[in-house]
């Protein structure tokens, strides 16, 4: 357990022939037994495939608090919540938000020019413009569109059926997409 906690573990998998069952550290603050006593079996709804990108690895762990990572057949890893707040993963999520921002903002401008203006309500341009006067008092060269927020960005994209085309996207499919971007940011 000292060693587990000194680690800073929260999770340790117990090797048998195989992997197939796992400690919570915590759990074993209290337990008198063993480690191997505490054990409990891994759940099929905490494996996944070694390939399961980023994006998908941040949706699981919204379901599980841990999950065990296959390689063939066997138990090669385990990632946990706590994974996804380290600096690496934090930046590369970061990094993927701020593209897709960088992306629709651009698609927008190229599709709608300043058309894009009457899909989104009075408040949130007046916020957007309000934004932009902030920005140009510190002397920096953007315009409007480049004052929108990830949620103005999407409503518009929502609205354009063109834009969403171009992004290979039905209504039902940009719409799932949406809800992953959000939960990333939200992670964040």
């Amino acid at each position: 357990y000292e060693d587990m906690r000194q680690l800073d573990f929260d999770i340790v998998p117990i090797r048998d022939t195989r992997i197939w069952r796992y400690a919570d550290v915590s759990a074993l603050r209290s337990f008198p037994g063993t480690v191997g006593d505490a054990a409990r079996p891994i759940r099929a709804t905490e494996v996944v495939a070694e390939h399961l990108g980023l994006l998908e690895t941040v949706d699981a762990l919204r379901e599980e608090p841990q999950l065990f990572v296959l390689h063939g057949t066997s138990v090669a890893g385990v990632v946990t919540r706590a994974d996804v707040q380290r600096q690496a993963v934090s930046m590369a999520l970061l990094g993927l938000v701020l593209a897709a921002e960088q992306g629709l903002t651009e698609l927008i401008r190229r599709r709608l020019d300043d058309r894009w203006e009457d899909l989104l309500t009075p408040v949130r341009i007046e916020r957007a413009k309000a934004l932009l006067r902030d920005r140009q008092r510190h002397n920096a060269a953007i315009d409007l569109i480049q004052c929108l927020g990830l949620e103005d960005l999407l409503r518009i994209t929502a609205k354009d059926r063109g834009i969403r085309a171009g992004l290979g996207y039905s209504a039902s499919d940009f719409k799932a997409w949406t809800t992953q971007l959000r939960r990333i940011r939200d992670t964040l």
